[in-house]
């Protein structure tokens, strides 16, 4: 289901937000509850930024609620069960690769024989490039 955010933003006291939702020729006001807001990243802040990098998540859950008949409103309020209910469909974020190698991480010491995954190659070299490095 195709949809635009006309507005969002936190009220006065920062303590829940709000987003008009357009969906076709309809709005829906959807109340994202402060706990919410903690919940959907962590560390738990409740910020308008952590609020307005988050408003693509409290619409989908949104729209997840109202293709449900029993909850087709005008007002949708999401609440911290909600996100946490929405969690499993995240993707897991990406794993991080230290740029340094095994060596240097263990303090000089090889904890096993294993080559490492990944090899930085500098950008330029034959072996990065399939060139001359020219």
């Amino acid at each position: 289901m195709e949809y635009g955010v006309v507005a969002a933003g936190l009220d006065a006291d920062g303590k829940s937000g709000c987003i008009i939702l357009q969906l076709g020729s309809q709005w829906r006001t959807v109340l994202v509850t402060r706990r919410a807001i903690l919940n959907v990243a962590s560390p738990p802040r409740s910020t308008k930024a952590r609020f307005l990098e988050h408003v693509e998540t409290f619409c989908e859950i949104a729209l997840n609620r109202l293709q449900m008949p029993a909850t087709n409103q005008e007002i949708v309020v999401i609440t911290a069960d909600d996100v946490r209910g929405w969690r499993p469909h995240w993707p897991s974020p990406p794993t991080r690769i230290s740029s340094q190698p095994t060596e240097s991480r263990n303090s000089g010491h090889r904890t096993s024989k294993r080559q490492p995954y990944l090899q930085l190659i500098p950008a330029g070299t034959s072996e990065g490039t399939g060139q001359d490095g020219e």
